[in-house]
């Protein structure tokens, strides 16, 4: 069923053309599969990752492998969004009848829980051995992974042009932004100089008058 409804969809995938696609009679699918909607539900099964933290991360104990096999991790799941166009048309295709089928939207928050248990065990070991900080909210942390690794898949099935790897890799271990070094400002020196100016002119017949002003001189030197 999971070429036929990469082909033509879940509503165009008759009991009909699942038969003749796999070539057996329709008692056959219906002593195994009640309804077409039951095939599709275990199709999902499938398509969903697993994550077995026993296998591939319970035995790491340095902190450069651990953030290694994380990196591969989200690599993995994301990536085969981008090299497999059956994939991606399924999965387009699970997200529509999530919102029809109950079933379906049932075995997606299985999966959602599952992967996020697993996130959570992997997490976990990582404190444990240095990883990450004691302090860690790992719970906050598996949210953030969870959302990264399904928004990039998301994005990625759709097409769209991201580096998917760089995305997720600077989750797991984000980028250090080279700070560029403080220029202190020129030194400026403020000099006043104040000129006082009195000039007296005095005439001996008619008057005498007194003028004084000031200037005042302002000198910016570096």
């Amino acid at each position: 069923m999971y070429d036929l409804v990469a082909e033509v969809g879940y509503d165009k995938a008759s009991i009909g053309k699942i038969c003749d696609f796999v070539g057996i009679s329709k008692p056959s699918v219906y002593y195994y599969f009640p309804s077409k909607e039951e095939i599709f539900t275990t199709l999902l099964d499938s398509m969903f990752p697993t994550i077995d933290y026993q296998r591939d991360y319970s035995l790491i104990v340095d902190r450069d492998g651990f953030k290694a096999a994380l990196i591969e991790l989200g690599n993995s799941v994301i990536g085969g969004y981008r090299s497999d166009d059956k994939r991606r048309r399924v999965l387009a295709e699970v997200s529509v009848q999530a919102n029809r089928i109950p079933a379906v939207q049932e075995r997606q928050a299985t999966a959602t829980k599952r992967t996020m248990d697993a996130l959570k065990d992997i997490l976990l070991h990582g404190v444990e051995i240095g990883a990450f900080s004691d302090s860690a909210d790992v719970m906050l942390y598996v949210q953030i992974l969870y959302t990264v690794l399904e928004g990039a898949s998301n994005t990625v099935a759709q097409g769209e042009d991201i580096d998917e790897k760089a995305v997720w890799a600077g989750i797991v271990e984000p980028p250090v932004v080279p700070v560029p070094p403080v220029v202190s400002p020129p030194v400026v020196s403020v000099v006043v100089v104040v000129v006082v100016v009195v000039v007296v002119v005095s005439s001996s017949s008619s008057f005498s008058s007194l003028s004084s002003f000031s200037v005042f001189l302002v000198l910016l030197v570096p």
